[in-house]
Protein backbone atom coordinates (compact mmCIF):
# COMPACT_ATOMS: atom_id res chain seq x y z
CA UNK A 1 0.00 0.00 0.00
CA UNK A 2 1.44 3.43 -0.99
CA UNK A 3 2.10 6.05 1.70
CA UNK A 4 -0.85 8.39 2.14
CA UNK A 5 -0.45 11.94 1.07
CA UNK A 6 -2.09 14.73 3.07
CA UNK A 7 -4.84 14.97 0.45
CA UNK A 8 -5.42 11.21 0.59
CA UNK A 9 -5.73 11.36 4.38
CA UNK A 10 -8.25 14.17 4.15
CA UNK A 11 -10.27 12.25 1.59
CA UNK A 12 -10.15 9.17 3.79
CA UNK A 13 -11.30 11.12 6.84
CA UNK A 14 -14.16 12.69 4.88
CA UNK A 15 -15.18 9.26 3.60
CA UNK A 16 -15.07 7.74 7.08
CA UNK A 17 -17.00 10.66 8.59
CA UNK A 18 -19.62 10.39 5.87
CA UNK A 19 -19.95 6.67 6.60
CA UNK A 20 -20.25 7.32 10.35
CA UNK A 21 -22.92 9.97 9.75
CA UNK A 22 -24.84 7.61 7.49
CA UNK A 23 -24.75 4.91 10.15
CA UNK A 24 -25.81 7.35 12.87
CA UNK A 25 -28.92 8.25 10.85
CA UNK A 26 -29.73 4.70 9.77
CA UNK A 27 -33.05 3.70 11.43
CA UNK A 28 -31.96 0.05 11.54
CA UNK A 29 -29.36 0.94 14.18
CA UNK A 30 -32.12 2.04 16.59
CA UNK A 31 -34.73 -0.48 15.45
CA UNK A 32 -34.04 -2.90 18.28
CA UNK A 33 -33.50 -5.75 15.78
CA UNK A 34 -30.02 -7.05 16.59
CA UNK A 35 -29.13 -9.14 13.53
CA UNK A 36 -30.06 -6.52 10.88
CA UNK A 37 -28.23 -3.81 12.85
CA UNK A 38 -25.07 -5.90 13.14
CA UNK A 39 -25.28 -6.75 9.43
CA UNK A 40 -25.35 -3.05 8.60
CA UNK A 41 -22.29 -2.37 10.77
CA UNK A 42 -20.09 -5.20 9.50
CA UNK A 43 -20.90 -4.42 5.87
CA UNK A 44 -20.25 -0.72 6.43
CA UNK A 45 -16.86 -1.35 8.06
CA UNK A 46 -15.78 -3.94 5.51
CA UNK A 47 -16.65 -1.79 2.51
CA UNK A 48 -15.27 1.43 4.02
CA UNK A 49 -11.93 -0.25 4.85
CA UNK A 50 -11.98 -2.49 1.77
CA UNK A 51 -11.37 -5.33 4.23
CA UNK A 52 -12.25 -8.92 3.31
CA UNK A 53 -13.57 -10.03 6.71
CA UNK A 54 -15.31 -8.01 9.41
CA UNK A 55 -16.93 -9.63 12.45
CA UNK A 56 -18.49 -8.70 15.80
CA UNK A 57 -17.85 -10.92 18.81
CA UNK A 58 -19.37 -10.83 22.30
CA UNK A 59 -18.35 -12.42 25.54
CA UNK A 60 -20.33 -15.37 26.79
CA UNK A 61 -22.10 -14.88 30.10
CA UNK A 62 -19.35 -16.71 32.02
CA UNK A 63 -16.62 -14.68 30.21
CA UNK A 64 -14.79 -17.89 29.23
CA UNK A 65 -15.31 -17.46 25.50
CA UNK A 66 -16.29 -15.01 22.79
CA UNK A 67 -19.03 -15.82 20.30
CA UNK A 68 -19.38 -14.44 16.80
CA UNK A 69 -22.71 -12.67 16.37
CA UNK A 70 -22.02 -11.66 12.76
CA UNK A 71 -19.23 -12.16 10.21
CA UNK A 72 -19.34 -10.40 6.83
CA UNK A 73 -17.15 -11.70 4.00
CA UNK A 74 -16.76 -8.97 1.38
CA UNK A 75 -15.85 -11.13 -1.66
CA UNK A 76 -18.83 -13.43 -1.00
CA UNK A 77 -21.18 -10.65 0.16
CA UNK A 78 -22.36 -13.06 2.84
CA UNK A 79 -23.01 -13.14 6.59
CA UNK A 80 -22.23 -15.95 9.02
CA UNK A 81 -22.37 -16.39 12.79
CA UNK A 82 -22.03 -18.90 15.58
CA UNK A 83 -18.26 -19.44 15.81
CA UNK A 84 -16.84 -19.51 19.34
CA UNK A 85 -13.32 -18.97 20.70
CA UNK A 86 -12.45 -20.25 24.18
CA UNK A 87 -10.11 -18.61 26.64
CA UNK A 88 -8.40 -21.92 27.44
CA UNK A 89 -7.35 -22.25 23.77
CA UNK A 90 -6.12 -18.65 23.36
CA UNK A 91 -5.16 -17.42 26.84
CA UNK A 92 -2.79 -14.63 25.77
CA UNK A 93 -5.30 -13.12 23.32
CA UNK A 94 -7.98 -13.03 26.05
CA UNK A 95 -5.46 -11.43 28.41
CA UNK A 96 -4.76 -8.67 25.87
CA UNK A 97 -8.51 -8.19 25.40
CA UNK A 98 -8.94 -7.57 29.13
CA UNK A 99 -6.66 -4.55 28.76
CA UNK A 100 -9.47 -2.95 26.71
CA UNK A 101 -7.22 -1.59 23.96
CA UNK A 102 -6.96 -1.79 20.22
CA UNK A 103 -5.14 -4.81 18.86
CA UNK A 104 -3.19 -3.63 15.81
CA UNK A 105 -1.57 -6.64 14.17
CA UNK A 106 -0.09 -5.69 10.80
CA UNK A 107 1.71 -9.06 10.81
CA UNK A 108 -0.96 -11.20 12.49
CA UNK A 109 0.98 -14.50 12.33
CA UNK A 110 3.93 -12.93 14.16
CA UNK A 111 2.18 -10.40 16.42
CA UNK A 112 2.35 -11.32 20.11
CA UNK A 113 -1.40 -10.73 20.61
CA UNK A 114 -2.62 -12.82 17.68
CA UNK A 115 0.03 -15.44 16.89
CA UNK A 116 -1.96 -18.04 18.91
CA UNK A 117 -4.43 -18.13 15.97
CA UNK A 118 -1.76 -18.82 13.30
CA UNK A 119 -1.87 -22.59 12.84
CA UNK A 120 -5.60 -23.26 13.17
CA UNK A 121 -7.11 -20.00 11.95
CA UNK A 122 -4.87 -17.39 10.31
CA UNK A 123 -2.81 -19.56 7.95
CA UNK A 124 -5.72 -21.78 6.75
CA UNK A 125 -7.79 -18.68 5.90
CA UNK A 126 -4.81 -16.69 4.55
CA UNK A 127 -5.41 -13.90 7.07
CA UNK A 128 -2.31 -11.71 7.25
CA UNK A 129 -3.41 -8.60 9.21
CA UNK A 130 -5.89 -7.97 12.04
CA UNK A 131 -7.39 -4.87 13.63
CA UNK A 132 -9.54 -5.52 16.74
CA UNK A 133 -11.39 -2.74 18.61
CA UNK A 134 -12.90 -3.29 22.09
CA UNK A 135 -16.63 -2.78 22.64
CA UNK A 136 -17.40 -1.16 25.99
CA UNK A 137 -20.73 -0.64 27.73
CA UNK A 138 -20.95 1.22 31.03
CA UNK A 139 -17.15 0.98 31.26
CA UNK A 140 -17.12 -2.81 30.94
CA UNK A 141 -15.70 -4.84 28.06
CA UNK A 142 -18.46 -6.78 26.38
CA UNK A 143 -16.91 -7.74 23.01
CA UNK A 144 -14.76 -6.77 20.03
CA UNK A 145 -14.99 -5.74 16.39
CA UNK A 146 -12.52 -7.82 14.42
CA UNK A 147 -11.21 -6.78 10.95
CA UNK A 148 -9.13 -9.34 9.03
CA UNK A 149 -7.10 -8.58 5.90
CA UNK A 150 -6.69 -11.52 3.50
CA UNK A 151 -3.81 -11.91 1.04
CA UNK A 152 -1.36 -8.99 1.29
CA UNK A 153 -0.05 -7.53 4.52
CA UNK A 154 -1.77 -4.36 5.61
CA UNK A 155 -0.54 -1.49 7.74
CA UNK A 156 -3.53 -0.11 9.62
CA UNK A 157 -3.56 3.69 9.49
CA UNK A 158 -4.50 5.95 12.38
CA UNK A 159 -7.60 7.04 10.44
CA UNK A 160 -8.68 3.41 10.05
CA UNK A 161 -8.07 2.69 13.71
CA UNK A 162 -10.12 5.76 14.71
CA UNK A 163 -12.92 4.78 12.33
CA UNK A 164 -13.19 1.26 13.73
CA UNK A 165 -13.04 2.63 17.28
CA UNK A 166 -15.93 4.99 16.46
CA UNK A 167 -17.95 2.07 15.13
CA UNK A 168 -17.23 0.14 18.33
CA UNK A 169 -18.62 3.07 20.32
CA UNK A 170 -21.87 2.71 18.35
CA UNK A 171 -22.47 -0.89 19.48
CA UNK A 172 -23.90 0.01 22.95
CA UNK A 173 -26.51 2.12 21.16
CA UNK A 174 -27.61 -0.96 19.25
CA UNK A 175 -27.87 -3.06 22.39
CA UNK A 176 -29.70 -0.32 24.25
CA UNK A 177 -32.22 -0.27 21.39
CA UNK A 178 -32.51 -4.06 21.62
CA UNK A 179 -33.12 -3.89 25.38
CA UNK A 180 -35.58 -1.04 24.88
CA UNK A 181 -37.51 -3.00 22.27
CA UNK A 182 -37.45 -6.07 24.48
CA UNK A 183 -38.78 -4.03 27.40
CA UNK A 184 -41.48 -2.53 25.16
CA UNK A 185 -42.47 -5.98 23.94
CA UNK A 186 -42.55 -7.30 27.51
CA UNK A 187 -44.63 -4.30 28.53
CA UNK A 188 -46.95 -4.90 25.59
CA UNK A 189 -47.31 -8.56 26.54
CA UNK A 190 -47.86 -7.59 30.17
CA UNK A 191 -50.53 -5.09 29.10
CA UNK A 192 -52.16 -7.71 26.90
CA UNK A 193 -52.14 -10.18 29.79
CA UNK A 194 -53.51 -7.49 32.06
CA UNK A 195 -56.21 -6.57 29.55
CA UNK A 196 -57.10 -10.25 29.17
CA UNK A 197 -57.24 -10.60 32.96
CA UNK A 198 -59.29 -7.42 33.28
CA UNK A 199 -61.70 -8.58 30.57
CA UNK A 200 -62.05 -11.97 32.25
CA UNK A 201 -62.46 -10.42 35.69
CA UNK A 202 -64.87 -7.82 34.31
CA UNK A 203 -66.93 -10.60 32.75
CA UNK A 204 -67.00 -12.40 36.09
CA UNK A 205 -67.83 -9.19 37.96
CA UNK A 206 -70.62 -8.34 35.52
CA UNK A 207 -71.98 -11.86 35.87
CA UNK A 208 -71.79 -11.60 39.64
CA UNK A 209 -73.33 -8.12 39.48
CA UNK A 210 -76.23 -9.44 37.39
CA UNK A 211 -76.70 -12.29 39.83
CA UNK A 212 -76.51 -9.91 42.79
CA UNK A 213 -79.02 -7.55 41.16
CA UNK A 214 -81.29 -10.52 40.54
CA UNK A 215 -80.94 -11.60 44.16
CA UNK A 216 -81.62 -8.05 45.35
CA UNK A 217 -84.74 -7.89 43.19
CA UNK A 218 -85.90 -11.17 44.67
CA UNK A 219 -85.11 -9.87 48.17
CA UNK A 220 -87.04 -6.70 47.37
CA UNK A 221 -90.07 -8.73 46.35
CA UNK A 222 -89.82 -10.72 49.57
CA UNK A 223 -89.52 -7.54 51.61
CA UNK A 224 -92.45 -5.95 49.79
CA UNK A 225 -94.46 -9.08 50.53
CA UNK A 226 -93.91 -8.43 54.24
CA UNK A 227 -95.57 -5.02 53.96
CA UNK A 228 -99.36 -4.80 54.23
CA UNK A 229 -100.93 -5.72 50.89
CA UNK A 230 -104.41 -4.49 51.88
CA UNK A 231 -105.32 -2.03 54.59
CA UNK A 232 -107.82 -2.83 57.35
CA UNK A 233 -111.40 -1.78 56.48
CA UNK A 234 -113.67 -0.14 59.03
CA UNK A 235 -116.36 2.50 58.86
CA UNK A 236 -114.68 4.08 61.90
CA UNK A 237 -111.24 4.29 60.35
CA UNK A 238 -109.22 5.63 57.46
CA UNK A 239 -105.65 4.36 57.22
CA UNK A 240 -102.80 5.16 54.79
CA UNK A 241 -99.03 4.76 54.55
CA UNK A 242 -96.27 5.52 52.06
CA UNK A 243 -92.82 3.94 51.97
CA UNK A 244 -89.82 4.69 49.75
CA UNK A 245 -86.48 2.98 50.43
CA UNK A 246 -83.27 4.91 49.82
CA UNK A 247 -81.88 1.84 48.02
CA UNK A 248 -83.52 -1.23 46.48
CA UNK A 249 -83.85 -2.61 50.00
CA UNK A 250 -84.64 -0.60 53.10
CA UNK A 251 -84.72 -0.76 56.85
CA UNK A 252 -88.10 0.91 57.45
CA UNK A 253 -91.13 -1.25 58.13
CA UNK A 254 -94.85 -0.84 58.85
CA UNK A 255 -97.57 -3.31 59.73
CA UNK A 256 -101.22 -3.45 60.80
CA UNK A 257 -103.52 -5.94 62.47
CA UNK A 258 -107.28 -5.42 62.85
CA UNK A 259 -109.52 -7.42 65.15
CA UNK A 260 -112.98 -6.77 63.78
CA UNK A 261 -114.65 -8.53 66.75
CA UNK A 262 -113.19 -6.08 69.27
CA UNK A 263 -112.93 -3.17 66.78
CA UNK A 264 -109.26 -2.95 67.72
CA UNK A 265 -106.51 -1.81 65.38
CA UNK A 266 -102.86 -2.62 65.98
CA UNK A 267 -100.31 -0.46 64.17
CA UNK A 268 -96.54 -0.75 64.02
CA UNK A 269 -93.70 1.30 62.53
CA UNK A 270 -89.97 0.77 62.90
CA UNK A 271 -86.66 2.03 61.53
CA UNK A 272 -83.52 -0.15 61.44
CA UNK A 273 -80.23 1.77 61.46
CA UNK A 274 -78.27 1.67 58.23
CA UNK A 275 -79.46 0.88 54.73
CA UNK A 276 -79.43 -1.87 52.17
CA UNK A 277 -79.27 -5.62 52.65
CA UNK A 278 -78.26 -5.77 56.34
CA UNK A 279 -80.97 -3.33 57.40
CA UNK A 280 -83.56 -5.15 55.28
CA UNK A 281 -82.64 -8.50 56.83
CA UNK A 282 -83.04 -7.11 60.35
CA UNK A 283 -86.34 -5.46 59.38
CA UNK A 284 -87.54 -8.86 58.15
CA UNK A 285 -86.47 -10.39 61.46
CA UNK A 286 -88.55 -7.75 63.24
CA UNK A 287 -91.58 -8.89 61.25
CA UNK A 288 -90.99 -12.47 62.37
CA UNK A 289 -90.51 -11.45 66.01
CA UNK A 290 -94.21 -10.64 66.67
CA UNK A 291 -95.84 -13.52 64.82
CA UNK A 292 -98.27 -13.87 67.79
CA UNK A 293 -99.30 -10.20 67.71
CA UNK A 294 -103.00 -11.00 68.02
CA UNK A 295 -102.42 -12.42 71.53
CA UNK A 296 -101.12 -9.06 72.82
CA UNK A 297 -102.92 -6.70 70.46
CA UNK A 298 -104.26 -4.56 73.31
CA UNK A 299 -100.99 -4.56 75.29
CA UNK A 300 -98.36 -2.81 73.11
CA UNK A 301 -95.74 -2.54 75.87
CA UNK A 302 -95.76 -6.31 76.35
CA UNK A 303 -95.57 -6.71 72.59
CA UNK A 304 -92.53 -4.40 72.32
CA UNK A 305 -90.83 -6.42 75.07
CA UNK A 306 -91.54 -9.60 73.07
CA UNK A 307 -89.92 -8.04 70.01
CA UNK A 308 -86.85 -7.01 71.98
CA UNK A 309 -86.46 -10.43 73.58
CA UNK A 310 -86.73 -12.16 70.19
CA UNK A 311 -83.99 -9.95 68.69
CA UNK A 312 -81.62 -9.84 71.65
CA UNK A 313 -78.16 -10.94 70.56
CA UNK A 314 -79.05 -10.55 66.86
CA UNK A 315 -78.70 -6.77 66.40
CA UNK A 316 -75.16 -7.20 64.98
CA UNK A 317 -74.27 -3.59 65.73
CA UNK A 318 -77.56 -2.18 64.46
CA UNK A 319 -80.26 -0.56 66.54
CA UNK A 320 -84.00 -0.22 66.02
CA UNK A 321 -86.49 2.51 66.80
CA UNK A 322 -90.15 1.49 66.84
CA UNK A 323 -93.69 2.34 67.89
CA UNK A 324 -96.28 -0.34 68.60
CA UNK A 325 -99.81 0.96 69.15
CA UNK A 326 -103.39 -0.12 69.64
CA UNK A 327 -106.62 1.78 69.01
CA UNK A 328 -110.26 0.97 69.65
CA UNK A 329 -111.75 2.51 66.55
CA UNK A 330 -115.23 2.69 68.11
CA UNK A 331 -114.29 4.47 71.36
CA UNK A 332 -111.16 6.25 70.15
CA UNK A 333 -109.14 5.03 73.13
CA UNK A 334 -105.58 3.97 72.35
CA UNK A 335 -102.08 3.30 73.64
CA UNK A 336 -98.65 3.62 72.04
CA UNK A 337 -95.34 2.18 73.23
CA UNK A 338 -92.36 4.07 71.88
CA UNK A 339 -88.82 2.65 71.73
CA UNK A 340 -86.70 5.65 70.73
CA UNK A 341 -88.75 6.45 67.62
CA UNK A 342 -89.70 9.85 66.20
CA UNK A 343 -92.49 11.41 68.29
CA UNK A 344 -95.99 10.81 66.86
CA UNK A 345 -98.16 13.80 65.96
CA UNK A 346 -101.86 14.22 66.84
CA UNK A 347 -103.87 16.45 64.49
CA UNK A 348 -107.14 17.82 65.85
CA UNK A 349 -109.47 20.02 63.80
CA UNK A 350 -108.97 23.67 64.68
CA UNK A 351 -105.97 23.03 66.96
CA UNK A 352 -102.23 23.10 66.60
CA UNK A 353 -100.49 19.75 66.09
CA UNK A 354 -99.77 17.94 69.33
CA UNK A 355 -96.46 16.08 69.61
CA UNK A 356 -96.00 13.08 71.93
CA UNK A 357 -92.42 13.54 73.09
CA UNK A 358 -92.22 10.47 75.35
CA UNK A 359 -89.94 8.36 73.16
CA UNK A 360 -88.16 5.87 75.43
CA UNK A 361 -84.84 4.24 74.45
CA UNK A 362 -84.02 2.58 71.16
CA UNK A 363 -83.77 -1.21 70.89
CA UNK A 364 -80.20 -2.50 70.97
CA UNK A 365 -77.94 -4.97 72.74
CA UNK A 366 -75.87 -2.07 74.07
CA UNK A 367 -78.33 -0.59 76.58
CA UNK A 368 -81.14 -2.01 78.74
CA UNK A 369 -84.71 -1.96 77.48
CA UNK A 370 -86.49 1.28 78.41
CA UNK A 371 -89.93 1.92 76.92
CA UNK A 372 -92.41 4.79 77.10
CA UNK A 373 -96.13 4.00 76.86
CA UNK A 374 -98.71 6.74 76.52
CA UNK A 375 -102.47 6.71 76.30
CA UNK A 376 -104.31 8.86 73.79
CA UNK A 377 -107.81 9.52 72.57
CA UNK A 378 -109.06 10.21 69.05
CA UNK A 379 -112.32 11.99 68.47
CA UNK A 380 -113.98 11.63 65.08
CA UNK A 381 -111.93 13.71 62.64
CA UNK A 382 -108.70 13.40 64.67
CA UNK A 383 -105.63 12.13 62.90
CA UNK A 384 -102.51 10.39 64.19
CA UNK A 385 -99.30 10.60 62.10
CA UNK A 386 -96.22 8.43 62.58
CA UNK A 387 -93.05 8.70 60.47
CA UNK A 388 -89.37 7.67 60.32
CA UNK A 389 -86.43 10.02 60.74
CA UNK A 390 -85.60 9.83 57.02
CA UNK A 391 -88.22 12.57 56.59
CA UNK A 392 -87.10 15.10 59.20
CA UNK A 393 -83.35 14.39 58.86
CA UNK A 394 -83.18 14.85 55.09
CA UNK A 395 -80.72 17.55 53.97
CA UNK A 396 -80.79 19.82 50.94
CA UNK A 397 -77.86 21.10 48.89
CA UNK A 398 -77.31 23.92 51.42
CA UNK A 399 -76.86 21.35 54.21
CA UNK A 400 -80.14 22.46 55.76
CA UNK A 401 -82.23 19.80 57.51
CA UNK A 402 -85.88 19.30 56.68
CA UNK A 403 -86.63 19.28 60.46
CA UNK A 404 -89.59 18.42 62.65
CA UNK A 405 -90.75 22.05 62.52
CA UNK A 406 -91.10 21.97 58.74
CA UNK A 407 -93.02 18.67 58.92
CA UNK A 408 -95.42 20.03 61.56
CA UNK A 409 -96.03 23.10 59.39
CA UNK A 410 -96.91 20.90 56.40
CA UNK A 411 -99.21 18.71 58.50
CA UNK A 412 -100.91 21.79 59.97
CA UNK A 413 -101.50 23.30 56.53
CA UNK A 414 -102.87 20.06 55.06
CA UNK A 415 -106.02 19.64 57.14
CA UNK A 416 -108.23 19.87 54.04
CA UNK A 417 -106.27 17.09 52.32
CA UNK A 418 -107.47 13.50 52.35
CA UNK A 419 -105.36 11.15 54.43
CA UNK A 420 -103.76 9.84 51.26
CA UNK A 421 -103.24 13.39 50.02
CA UNK A 422 -101.60 14.29 53.32
CA UNK A 423 -99.04 11.48 52.99
CA UNK A 424 -98.34 12.32 49.37
CA UNK A 425 -97.87 16.01 50.15
CA UNK A 426 -95.28 15.22 52.81
CA UNK A 427 -93.30 13.11 50.35
CA UNK A 428 -93.65 15.75 47.65
CA UNK A 429 -92.33 18.46 49.97
CA UNK A 430 -89.37 16.29 50.99
CA UNK A 431 -88.43 15.68 47.36
CA UNK A 432 -88.87 19.34 46.54
CA UNK A 433 -86.68 20.24 49.53
CA UNK A 434 -83.76 18.16 48.31
CA UNK A 435 -84.40 19.28 44.71
CA UNK A 436 -84.52 15.75 43.33
CA UNK A 437 -87.38 15.37 40.90
CA UNK A 438 -85.88 12.45 38.99
CA UNK A 439 -86.16 9.48 41.30
CA UNK A 440 -84.71 9.44 44.80
CA UNK A 441 -80.96 9.68 44.26
CA UNK A 442 -80.86 12.55 46.73
CA UNK A 443 -82.34 10.61 49.64
CA UNK A 444 -80.02 9.93 52.56
CA UNK A 445 -82.42 7.54 54.31
CA UNK A 446 -85.60 5.54 53.79
CA UNK A 447 -88.86 7.53 53.92
CA UNK A 448 -91.95 6.20 55.67
CA UNK A 449 -95.13 7.86 56.87
CA UNK A 450 -98.17 6.23 58.48
CA UNK A 451 -101.39 8.15 59.08
CA UNK A 452 -104.72 7.09 60.53
CA UNK A 453 -107.97 9.02 61.10
CA UNK A 454 -110.91 8.11 63.29
CA UNK A 455 -114.22 8.66 61.53
CA UNK A 456 -117.71 8.98 62.89
CA UNK A 457 -120.12 6.14 62.20
CA UNK A 458 -122.15 8.30 59.84
CA UNK A 459 -119.25 9.90 57.93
Amino acid sequence: MLPDTIQTKEDTLRRFNKELMSLAKNPIIDSGDLDPALNVLTESISRALDCERCSIWFYSEAKISIQCLDLFILSENSHNSGMELFQNDFPHYFEVLREQRLIIADEAVADDATKEFARNYLIPLNIVSMLDAPILMDGKLIGIICNEQVGNTRVWTLEEQTFVGSIADMLPRIFQAVERKKAQEELKKANERLEHTVRARTKIILSQKEELEHQIKMAKKIQEALLPVTLPKSKYLDLQFLYTPMMELGGDFVDFLYDEKDSTLGFFICDVSGHGVSAALLASMVKMSYFNWRSFLQNPEYGMTQIYDSLRGKFAGHFITAILGTLNVKTGEGQMTNAGHCPPVLLRPGKKPQVFHQTGALLTDLIPLKLETISFHLDPGDRLVLYTDGIVETFNSKKEMFSEERLLSILDSSRAESLQGLCQKVFLEVNHFIKETQGHEGLSDDLTILALERKSENS
